[in-house]
């Protein structure tokens, strides 16, 4: 399903038939041959509604209504997540077509890790995992969760933010699950051109980063672990 569409958002209100027909689609379209084709070969499968978070404008910002779509698939007794759509490219930019880039991180990937970037509407959340509100899911930071090492990652947070008004040199925490080893971790700005030291503290299921008095970033601030951005968070 990944490999077969290019992501088109032309097609978001045409039928199911043509967008396969011609190999455009959007979400719903990808969700919608997984399930069919799932049927086919005897499995178990649910087109899941609900809200994701892709970009830094995404922090804080609620939609009312859901608008994305992705799959759970019940192997060995147990519903597992996957978007095809998210793993299928990206648009590129300048060019604004479509790029094939497949992303495996998206196919059967752990619960908790994928909630950090997508939240089922409510009439799903008996089967597709959400560990908070649909509030404290858009206030929390921006995770980059096919960066995860297979070592750790962090849980959902709700509200996280960089605060300089009251605190020279602010700190923040996360909670995660696996194993950190100290060390390797810097931040930057979002465009990622030049990366600083940033100190750390592990303790207990909590990793806390202490920022320095004054950085030389603004607006948003990306957390990397061995050059690669984790979450990005806003600075207040």
């Amino acid at each position: 399903m990944a490999n077969y569409y290019d992501y088109d958002y032309d097609m978001l209100k045409e039928g199911f038939g043509k967008a396969t027909d011609q190999a455009l689609g959007v979400c719903w379209q990808y969700s919608q041959l997984f399930c069919d084709l799932g049927d086919i070969v005897g499995l178990k499968t649910y087109m899941i509604y609900g809200w994701s978070k892709s970009s830094i404008k995404d922090i804080g910002k609620i939609n009312k209504k859901s608008y994305h779509a992705w799959n759970m698939v019940e192997i060995n007794g147990q519903w597992r997540p996957l978007d095809c759509t998210w793993a299928s490219g990206y648009m590129d930019k300048k060019t604004k077509e479509f790029v094939h880039d497949l992303d495996g991180s998206y196919f059967l990937t752990n619960k908790e890790v994928f909630s950090l970037n997508h939240h089922p509407d409510s009439g799903f959340q008996y089967i597709a995992y959400s560990a908070q509100s649909l509030e404290n899911f858009y206030a929390s930071p921006l995770y980059i969760t096919r960066n995860f090492p297979k070592e750790f990652h962090f849980k959902p947070s709700g509200t996280k933010l960089i605060d300089y008004s009251n605190n020279a040199a602010p700190t923040v925490s996360f909670e995660y699950t696996g194993e950190i080893q100290p060390g390797a971790w810097t931040f930057s700005d979002v465009k990622e051109k030049k990366d600083y030291d940033l100190t750390s503290e592990i303790k207990d299921g909590v990793i806390t980063f202490t920022f320095p008095e004054t950085i030389e970033v603004s607006g948003f601030l990306s957390i990397r672990y061995s050059k690669k951005t984790l979450v990005t968070l806003v600075i207040y």
